[in-house]
């Protein structure tokens, strides 16, 4: 199973106008920045070369449980396996199925346990949006006293945002803290950790988005009368 699973093999592609912009700036010491990126080959001509990029590029499968017979006496009837899977926005999923089936061979069953469909992202050039973005470009007060540059961008993981969207709702995620590629490899891992000076100034960004949104003029919705 492992071995045949091995086999998978995506081709990049997606957004990469987008994933090349940021890694042009984190590869300008922009937030984000990795400790382990390597500065000849970051930016605009390769960023697969930054931890992290390939999965935006490419549909991801990560086999994350095992199971068989519940007792150690006892022989399984069967075996089975959890793969977790991340889809680009325009990866037909009954495809990849397929492809997976055909990459397991005979002998394996694939069932879906959880999937959702694709959502459109929302508006970049919202009122709420820009409300944000100025909320967050402006520097924290015990972080370094310059602005910082922001971006929509895409992570390869699904929030109940997908919810909102799907019924014509505006919904942002946000991430307050500054994690470089070592924190960000740590979640959902073993060793999930936050310095706590991280966690102080994500803190700090969160009280200055809210209070932004909160002050801000209500948008007009054209959808009301």
């Amino acid at each position: 199973f492992i071995t045949a699973l091995a086999r998978f093999d995506p081709q990049a592609r997606g957004a990469l106008a987008e994933v090349r912009a940021l890694g042009a700036l984190r590869a300008a010491g922009g937030p984000g920045e990795t400790a382990d990126a390597d500065p000849a080959g970051a930016g605009a001509a390769q960023p697969l070369s930054l931890p992290g990029f390939e999965s935006l590029l490419t549909d991801t499968l990560q086999v994350t449980t095992l199971a068989g017979s519940e007792r150690i006496n006892v022989v399984a009837g069967e075996a089975r396996a959890g793969i977790d899977v991340r889809l680009l926005p325009d990866t037909d999923e009954k495809a990849f199925v397929g492809e997976v089936e055909r990459i397991l061979g005979p002998g394996f069953t694939v069932n879906v346990r959880l999937g959702s469909k694709a959502t459109p992202p929302s508006s970049s050039t919202s009122a709420d949006y820009r409300t944000l973005a100025a909320a967050l470009a402006a520097p924290a007060p015990s972080a370094q006293p310059a602005p910082v540059p922001v971006v929509p961008a895409f992570i390869p993981a699904f929030t109940d945002s997908r919810f909102f969207r799907a019924r014509g709702i505006a919904a942002y995620g946000l991430q307050p803290f500054a994690l470089d590629g070592l924190l960000l490899r740590s979640i959902h891992a073993p060793d999930e950790r936050i310095p706590l000076t991280v966690l102080d100034r994500g803190v700090e960004t969160m009280t200055r988005v809210l209070r932004a949104l909160a002050s801000a003029p209500p948008a007009a919705d054209p959808a009301l009368p």
